[in-house]
């Protein structure tokens, strides 16, 4: 078995220096990578926040426009039950969501037609969702 007598000093590889200035080239570029990455993952909260805003809207506009006319959760609550909880206008359908709704009597058609809101306010962000739809006894066309 024969060993090498070249002497270390003229054997190939990199300097210090060299190590050193190749972790900081990496480090330069993985930082804002990190930010990226970290700025990615706030706005899918976001999205996620504001996809599930609109759900809860959707959900409570379709039992809203399921009701029959006459039924007593179609009743116009009298005040703004969107800036409010009032009694039988609200719920909260998930923690960290309040839901809201107005019934309002369509003008020149109360007796056939309501406006219906819907308002889903997402307490820690601003992802809030707002729905409005008519529904109409029967069909009607305007005058």
């Amino acid at each position: 078995m024969r060993h090498s007598t070249t002497p270390l000093a003229t054997t190939r590889g990199f300097t210090l220096l060299e190590v050193l200035f190749a972790i900081a080239l990496l480090a330069a570029a993985l930082v804002p990578l990190a930010n990226v990455l970290a700025s990615s993952a706030v706005r899918n909260q976001g999205a996620r926040d504001v996809t599930y805003s609109a759900l809860l809207a959707a959900s409570k506009m379709e039992e809203l426009r399921a009701r029959a006319f006459g039924d007593s959760a179609l009743a116009p609550p009298g005040l703004d039950s969107l800036q409010t909880d009032l009694d039988g206008y609200w719920d909260q359908p998930s923690p960290g969501y309040r839901r809201r709704w107005s019934i309002v009597a369509m003008p020149g058609h109360a007796a056939d037609a309501v406006v219906l809101h819907v308002v889903v306010l997402a307490g820690r962000t601003s992802a809030d969702a707002h729905l409005i739809s008519a529904k109409t006894r029967r069909a009607w066309s305007p005058s």
